[in-house]
Order: structure tokens, then C-alpha cells, then sequence
């Protein structure tokens, strides 16, 4: 019963996604992948197809923070599931490198440093080295770790 329970929440979350009710979406994903979290597997599917949701409506709010969390945790799940290659990988990938550019780099953690070079070994294999796509991650992971190695320094 409890199982049902998530995929009603996912497809609410989905509706109010739909109708652009971004902070119901945005709450009702958050809850579904908070309790999934909690009794299902970390990758499983109600919490994969639940991220990109999670992940749109942060950014309709310009909750960056929340958006970048959400899609490192996504490409997480990818490489766990579709495994370390998938094209996928490379646009959330791009999508994370974007959010970080954004800000002020001061949200970029390791696992955030960590989910950049995946999915930039992943546009080197999908896409070729000399990509335009393999190019903006390289310069978005530098930019980060560059941040990073400031942060330290202070």
C-alpha cells in the first residue's frame, strides 16, 4: 500500500509540475524523494523519476541551491543505473556546470566537484575530446576547482 503511495506522489508532483505550480511541485517532490529516501533504494525509480521534477521546479523558484542537489543526485543515480557513459550523464552534466556558473561557486561541494569530472569523462567518451560540450565542462570543473582551491586557501 505504502508503494502506492509513492507513485501517487509522483504523478501529483508531475501534475503540479504540468500546470506549473512550482512550489507544489517543488514540496511534493521533495517529501516523495525524502521518504523514498528513507524505505526504498537510493536509485530507485520513483526517486530517479521524481529528481527531474525536483530539479525544474527548483529552478522555476530559483532555489539554485536545492537545483544543484538535485542534479548531482541525478547523475549519481545515472551512473548507477545507466552506468558511467550514458549521453544522459553529459546533459545533466551540462545542466549542473550551468547552475554552478550562476552562483557564486560558494555551493560547489566535492560531490558536486566529483559529479563535473564523471560527466565530463563522459562527454570525452560519448561526444570526443575536442566536443564543444567537452569544452564547457572542462571550463566549468576548472572554474570550480579553482573556487575550491580559494575557499582553501582563505
Amino acid at each position: 500500500a505504502e508503494y502506492m503511495g509513492f507513485e501517487a506522489s509522483l504523478e501529483l508532483a508531475r501534475k503540479h509540475q504540468s500546470a506549473r505550480q512550482w512550489t507544489d511541485a517543488l514540496g511534493v517532490s521533495q517529501e516523495l524523494v525524502a521518504r523514498a529516501d528513507a524505505s526504498l533504494a537510493r536509485h530507485h525509480w520513483i526517486v530517479f523519476n521524481a529528481l527531474p521534477v525536483l530539479i525544474n521546479a527548483a529552478r522555476a523558484l530559483d532555489d539554485v541551491a536545492c537545483a544543484i542537489d538535485a542534479t548531482e543526485r541525478i547523475l549519481e543515480s545515472m551512473r548507477v543505473v545507466y552506468g558511467p557513459n550514458d549521453e544522459e550523464i553529459v546533459a545533466y552534466g551540462e545542466l549542473l556546470a550551468t547552475l554552478l556558473a550562476g552562483t557564486t561557486l560558494d555551493l560547489a561541494s566535492e560531490r558536486h566537484l566529483a559529479a563535473l569530472r564523471d560527466a565530463r569523462r563522459c562527454a570525452v567518451v560519448c561526444l570526443g575530446e575536442h566536443h564543444e560540450v567537452t569544452r564547457r565542462l572542462t571550463e566549468a570543473l576548472a572554474a570550480v576547482s579553482l573556487s575550491k582551491a580559494v575557499d582553501m586557501s582563505k
